[in-house]
């Protein structure tokens, strides 16, 4: 009797699992779905909609499965309380091969040393597309686990990101709270930008490095406590390599999804000044060997380094933009970030045509359309983006509206002109009260 195992969470069906049940019916003339357990899912860091009993009632409907048993742990072998003597084949997506269900695949390759059982994996169904999580994340708190891996998994169920940036808690819900549906699609933001310019301007200071990382993080926990979106980190050059290392590993730490850092050396200037100011761009064998030290710094696979690439920005063209992305991709970065301070933004649609034909068309695109701001979302994902940050509009907007109020106030001798423009005290007190 040949018997296939086939290991999941079973939250929710689709058409990739039957494609996998299909293909353990053509292999074995049994099959057992291994439902993993509520504690087995915190183990490899997923936490299901369903409860495990709510998981296997459901199991039970699906035809073709001959048995349903429930694996109560990835550690701890001894636990399993099912027969597996007759089990030939365990199958599972190649999906495990990323994030933190590497814990369910570590599990079944030490059931298979043991057993003598053949693992088939089969391809991750891309052309499925998933239940978005982010209703979930947003009610719940989550642990850095699960936020750090959330952006990953989103760009690869093919997933265009639109990302807000947020530089206190307040900031952040707004981020989060901010849902519209347009011709019956549901548009949000997917992510929050923890922006250096912001960070430091909230601060009053200069953006020039100036904010440590450790203010900056204590800045992103205060963040965290509220939100449950994924965080992607303004790291600019993310200095000298031996610190950069240092900024992984915190970032990774705390659940920190993306680090973005730019192809420049000596004082930072923003590089929307362009040429205006002194600009230095680095060497991109330099800038290579950064994100080689920081790929090996890193523990996880769900971590993300993105190489953010200034030649257009210092007016040394395409060629040279194209040709530090090729050799930031070779060095491993997760994702490519190109800058432009153009308004028509054809520089922008140039670089995504000749990276998406000559280069990649998988690898991740970072837009942040601050200058070229007449460039809707929709044509830049059609055009082959996968993340775009509106990089420092909550704080652009917060400073004159407080402006405002302060200078109306001294006007007017009293606030009552500008309290219909404000936020009421009762909606403040909700909000401080948690309600």
């Amino acid at each position: 009797m040949n018997e296939s195992l086939i290991p999941m969470v079973a939250d929710s069906w689709n058409a990739g699992h039957m494609r996998i049940i299909n293909k353990a019916r053509e292999i074995s003339s049994s099959i057992t779905l291994g439902i993993l357990s509520d504690n087995a899912c915190h183990q490899c860091g997923e936490s299901p909609f369903q409860s495990e009993d709510l998981r296997i009632e459901a199991a039970k409907g699906i035809s073709n499965i001959d048995k349903i048993v429930l694996i109560k742990d990835l550690i701890d072998l001894s636990l399993i309380d099912f027969d597996i003597r007759n089990i030939k084949f365990l199958i599972h997506g190649d999906n495990w091969n990323r994030g933190e269900l590497l814990e369910l695949k570590y599990f079944c390759q030490h059931l298979s040393k043991k057993n003598n059982i053949e693992i088939i994996e089969m391809d991750y169904s891309t052309d499925i597309k998933e239940i978005d999580n982010y209703d979930y994340l947003s009610s719940k708190t989550i642990t850095p686990g699960i936020r750090l891996r959330t952006i990953r998994r989103e760009l690869a169920r093919g997933n265009c990101i639109r990302v807000l940036e947020a530089h206190n808690p307040i900031s952040a819900i707004i981020a989060e709270r901010t849902i519209i549906k347009k011709e019956n699609v549901k548009n949000f933001y997917g992510a929050i930008w923890s922006s250096s310019l912001t960070d430091s301007t909230a601060r009053w200071k200069p953006d020039i490095e100036s904010i440590d990382l450790t203010t900056r993080v204590n800045n992103l926990n205060e963040i965290m406590e509220v939100s449950s979106l994924p965080i992607i980190y303004d790291g600019d050059t993310g200095g000298k390599t031996d610190h950069f290392i240092y900024m992984v590993r915190t970032l990774e730490r705390i659940g920190v999804s993306m680090v973005i850092i730019e192809d420049k050396t000596g004082l930072k200037r923003n590089s929307l000044f362009g040429n205006d100011v002194h600009q230095t761009q680095i060497e991109p064998s330099k800038f290579v060997e950064k994100i080689i030290a920081g790929k090996e710094a890193q523990l996880t696979k769900d971590f993300m380094i993105c190489a953010r690439i200034e030649s257009l920005i210092l007016q040394k063209g395409i060629k040279d933009a194209i040709s530090r992305a090729e050799a930031y991709i070779s060095a491993g970065a997760d994702a490519i970030m190109i800058h432009s301070n153009k308004k028509d933004g054809k520089e922008i649609f140039e670089f995504l045509k000749i990276i998406r034909k000559d280069i990649s068309s998988k690898i991740p695109i970072v837009l942040v359309p601050t200058s070229y701001c007449d460039i809707s979302y929709q044509d830049l994902e059609l055009a082959g983006a996968n993340i775009i940050i509106y990089a420092n509009h909550m704080l652009r907007a917060a400073y004159p509206g407080m402006s405002k109020v302060a200078k109306a106030i001294l006007e007017k001798g009293c606030s009552s002109s500008v309290e219909k423009n404000m936020l009421s005290i009762k909606e403040i007190l909700e909000i401080s009260g948690g309600i």
